[in-house]
């Protein structure tokens, strides 16, 4: 048997038991274990037909308090993919990036006094509330190595830090600390969701360089500062993260002879200042409301060869308006509204001036929710983009959950979606709580 089979399997009969036996010894509580074991196979459906996931993951946490004023989590997700034993569908450097991996999640301590709380540790810090998008959720970097097809609170990557809250007469202040930097983990190249990369000109060879990451010395930490207030009914609240670009600016630089263009990029992360504010209010069982995040002085690429480093710098605004609703009290509705501006936009620039899409989410149950239909769909507005995602939940004996849906793309190339036009897939998950 395989070696990462083996070692899976074992995992989960040493929890399994461990939890058993803990339950039993201790009165459900020092040593109780919970989490979930799930299967996650994909298939897709367009270009070649082949199997692109049997993911198998465990995950456990363990929460509680050492005294009234002193809580802990402690969590660790463990997975393999068999897709790489069973189907010679990808490379060994893509095997190697997703095959399988152990990983500490959500691990931190909360202490308490007063108005004051504080937790330190490993750690996500959500801001925005976005259906199926990330907006505000701006602290955290995220595991794109599947797009942005897994749950959110999986893609998040935890980060080491401190988050000290404040409460007084209504009032929410958070102070972020980030010491030990972090950034999006993107698919490596060959892999089903690999970004697109910059694009070149025809004949020209190209070459990628290392990336250039900033270390984790104390200077290079990020640092962010958070206000909320509920006034006459609106949720409001402000922001500001001093941090990086989670993705890197592919910095070019170009050589030619009398035969040959040589292009070489070099990923590097930048410096990004965040500012942002979101409300909500509820009008006559309408929820509105809305996310800005304004940033300043982010890279752009820009297609004119004669840029000696192929990029600019550009401050630009990201927005979104949206409704929550509930027909016939039985039917879960959200509509968005999106729109990116960039300001003092140049014609060369690869990213047009502005860009605007819409999203809609349905969700509904039967036989007292057992059974949960969802649908969601995005779209630009400018040009062909779009991608599609129903799927349909059925929980049964308690703590088991099956999910079947299937992911579209599509677009043009260049587009978010576009670009994955030929995955289109197909899935289904099962998955047991304990």
């Amino acid at each position: 048997m395989n070696l990462r089979i083996t070692v899976f399997l074992l995992v989960i009969i040493t929890m399994s038991s461990f939890n058993a036996s803990a339950r039993e010894s201790t009165g459900d509580y020092l040593l109780d274990i919970h989490g979930f074991v799930k299967n996650e196979t994909a298939y897709r459906i367009r270009s070649t037909h082949e199997f692109t996931k049997i993911k198998n993951i465990l995950f456990i946490t363990k929460e509680g308090k050492f005294t009234p004023n002193i809580g802990y989590k402690a969590t660790g997700r463990f997975y393999y993919d068999a897709v790489f034993d069973l189907i010679n569908n990808y490379s060994k450097g893509v095997e190697k990036n997703q095959g399988d991996e152990a990983e500490l999640r959500d691990t931190y301590l909360d202490f308490s006094s007063g108005n004051f709380d504080l937790r330190i540790g490993k750690q996500q810090i959500v801001w925005g509330e976005a259906v199926g998008l990330f907006f505000a959720d701006v602290v955290n970097p995220q595991d794109l190595r599947e797009f942005i097809l897994p749950e959110f609170d999986q893609m998040r990557i935890p980060l080491w830090s401190a988050d000290l809250e404040y409460y007084r007469d209504g009032k929410h202040f958070e102070f972020v600390w980030i010491p030990i930097l972090k950034f999006h983990r993107l698919g490596v190249s060959g892999s089903e969701f690999e970004l697109s990369k910059p694009t070149v000109p025809t004949g020209a060879l190209t070459y990628y360089q290392n990336e250039d990451k900033p270390s984790d010395d104390l200077k290079n930490g990020e640092f962010g500062m958070r206000l909320s207030q509920s006034i006459k009914g609106w949720d409001l609240a402000a922001f500001c993260l001093y941090g990086y670009d989670y993705f890197p600016t592919y910095f070019r630089t170009l050589t030619t002879d009398p035969s040959t263009t040589i292009i070489t990029f070099k990923p590097r992360y930048e410096r990004l200042t965040l500012f942002g504010a979101t409300f909500a209010k509820e009008i006559e069982d309408v929820i509105f409301k809305g996310e800005f995040i304004y940033n300043n002085n982010k890279n752009f690429l820009v297609n004119d060869l004669t840029d000696i480093d192929g990029a600019v710098k550009k401050d630009f605004l990201d927005y979104l308006i949206g409704i929550d609703y509930t027909f016939f009290e039985k039917v879960d509705f959200n509509f968005q509204f999106m729109q990116r501006i960039i300001f003092n936009h140049d014609n060369n620039m690869a990213d047009n001036e502005m860009a605007t899409s819409f999203s809609i989410w349905l969700k509904t149950g039967f036989f007292d929710n057992t059974l949960e239909p969802e649908l969601f769909f995005v779209t630009s507005l400018r040009k062909s983009d779009t991608m599609f995602r129903p799927k349909i939940s059925y929980k049964f004996k308690g703590k088991w959950t099956a999910v079947l849906g299937i992911d579209v793309f599509d677009g043009r190339s260049d587009g978010t979606f576009g670009q994955f036009n030929a995955k289109d897939r197909a899935y289904l998950e099962l998955r047991y709580d304990f």
